[in-house]
Formats: structure tokens, sequence, C-alpha cells
């Protein structure tokens, strides 16, 4: 079967495979099949790459990856969470997720008397239970809060917010 792409603005908008000893003229409009161009076999086309007639032949590239924005950023080191260092208690050391959903949870139990629950359970990123004394409690809480609100900043489009560290450390 003979290949060929449908390019577009100088990209590859479709590929087609000709059914055997059927000419692409034959499976489309005129207007329509003058779009297309034969991929030679062993050459390699997908759809979206850049494709450019150079002496008579087709070369086809992938698009250059493109820098992610801020909020892209920011969004990618929200979803991989924090990590806790902790100094006094080296068992509470992970990385734990920071979403407004998980710091709206922690920040309603740090509202609550801190001392009165002793550890506090808190699950890290990979769903494993930590117990936290009091002070390392707070401490972690106001660190997750930190960073989250640091995200945020930049997710809301505060040019002049900048990347918060993704490593905390804690007593």
């Amino acid at each position: 079967m003979a290949r060929y792409a449908r390019i577009a603005r100088g990209a590859v908008a479709e590929l087609f495979e000709a059914p055997e000893g059927v000419a692409i003229g034959d499976c489309f409009t005129a207007e329509l099949a003058g779009q297309f161009v034969p991929v030679t076999d062993g050459v390699e086309a997908m759809e979206g790459w850049t494709a450019t007639e150079a002496d008579g032949a087709w070369v086809f590239a992938a698009p250059a990856a493109r820098e992610p924005t801020r909020r892209e950023r920011a969004a990618d080191l929200l979803a991989g969470g924090l990590t806790i260092v902790s100094v006094a208690v080296p068992a509470l050391s992970g990385v734990y997720p920071a979403d407004a959903v998980t710091r709206g949870k922690l920040l309603g139990a740090h509202t609550m008397n801190v001392a009165a629950i002793d550890p506090w359970p808190v699950r890290d990123s990979a769903g494993q239970w930590r117990a936290f004394p009091p002070a390392q409690f707070a401490a972690f809480v106001s660190a997750i809060h930190a960073f989250g609100a640091a995200c945020d900043l930049i997710l809301d489009g505060h040019e002049d917010a900048g990347f918060p560290p993704a490593t905390a450390t804690i007593p």
C-alpha cells in the first residue's frame, strides 16, 4: 500500500494509506488529492510534524519541543507534591500532596487544638500513613500551605510570583 501525507500550512495534517493498486487521485477529489504527497518507504511521518520539500523529496520532522508556560510549570510542581524532610522525626520525611483539597483538610485539622491529638495521622503521596507529633504537624501544615499558596499565585497569573522550593525542612 502506498502511504501519503496531506500537507496543510507546512505540517502533516493526516496520513493515508491508499488501497493496493489504487492511485491517490482515485480516492479523493482532484483538489483534495493535490494536498497529499507520497511518504517514501522507510521515512517516518506523523500528524503534526513539519513537512518540507527539498529537491523533489519530502522531509518530515517532529515539531520542536516548546518550553512549558509558568502556569504549566506551577501545575506540575503542585501535582508533584512537597518533599518534607523532618530533622527530629526522620520517619516523617517523604512526599506529600499539596492540592487545594488536601490543604483545606489540613488547615481544618490544624485550627483544632493541635495538642489534643498526638500524633496526627497524615497520608503521604504514596498512600502511607505517617504519625505527626503536634510540633511537626504545625510546621508541616505551614510548609504545605506556603508551597501551595506560592504555586496558586502563579496559576492565578501573578507574573511576579516566584516558584517555591519543592522541598521543605521541618523539625
